[in-house]
């Protein structure tokens, strides 16, 4: 039972098993939790991906303005750029295409950090990998971010910061269960729709889908250019 200022969440291995395991935090210090799970349960903690869960790895970063988000991550030109859409819909093909056309690197398949750092909005490497078994613990700035559709043509057009927000919004790791969560967020995904370009790309799984967000990308850096 949770008691005055402290929260918890269980962990369940399905949703109608028993919890596991529970980790729980002062509400005054949201970046010290504590994990307490069942003997005989140790497995569920034997990789880093599964232990970053458990431990609640967004909650320890948004007192210092990080968030997670559910995307591929690479880096191309010193520049860091952001592939993200629901499971299933190409992110790591779209990665896996600018390393093969564009001379790019993934940093990271599955999920990036976010953290903005004198003024400008940073991609982090997390211990996260997903099925690319891809996660560099590095960092690049972020050009852009691209929401994934596929399509029977490759189109890139930038969206609104309300569009943005709307995208991003599920594909960023938040306890929408807890209200302060969610009112601490929601400012962090303002900021960075305001700060950072983001397109949706509508998209076949080709080489041209690089070039279409290519071009995209440097029209974006141009603009910005022109506006100092």
């Amino acid at each position: 039972m949770e008691t005055a200022g402290e929260r918890r969440v269980f962990f369940r291995p399905s949703p109608t098993g028993a919890p596991y395991a529970c980790v729980a935090w002062a509400a005054a210090q949201p970046e010290v939790l504590r994990c307490d799970y069942l003997a005989g349960q140790e497995h569920r903690l034997n990789y880093s991906m599964k232990l970053c869960d458990l431990l609640g790895l967004e909650s320890l970063l948004l007192p210092f303005g990080g968030m997670i988000l559910h995307c591929s991550f690479i880096r191309w030109q010193g520049r860091g750029i952001l592939f993200s859409a629901d499971s299933g819909v190409g992110k790591s093909t779209q990665a896996d295409l600018w390393v093969a056309h564009q001379g790019a690197e993934v940093l990271n398949g599955d999920r990036a950090g976010l953290r903005r750092r004198d003024g400008v909005w940073t991609a982090c490497g997390l211990p996260y990998a997903g099925s690319s078994r891809v996660y560099r613990n590095e960092v690049a700035p972020v050009s852009a971010i691209f929401m994934l559709e596929q399509a029977k043509e490759n189109e890139a057009r930038p969206l609104t910061p309300a569009q943005a927000l709307r995208r991003l919004y599920p594909q960023i790791t938040i306890h929408s269960w807890d209200g302060a969560f969610v009112r601490q967020v929601l400012p962090l995904i303002e900021q960075l729709v305001t700060s950072v370009p983001v397109w949706l790309l509508r998209c076949l799984p080709d080489a041209g889908a690089t070039e279409t967000a290519r071009r995209a990308l440097l029209a974006a850096s141009e603009k910005g250019t022109a506006g100092l």
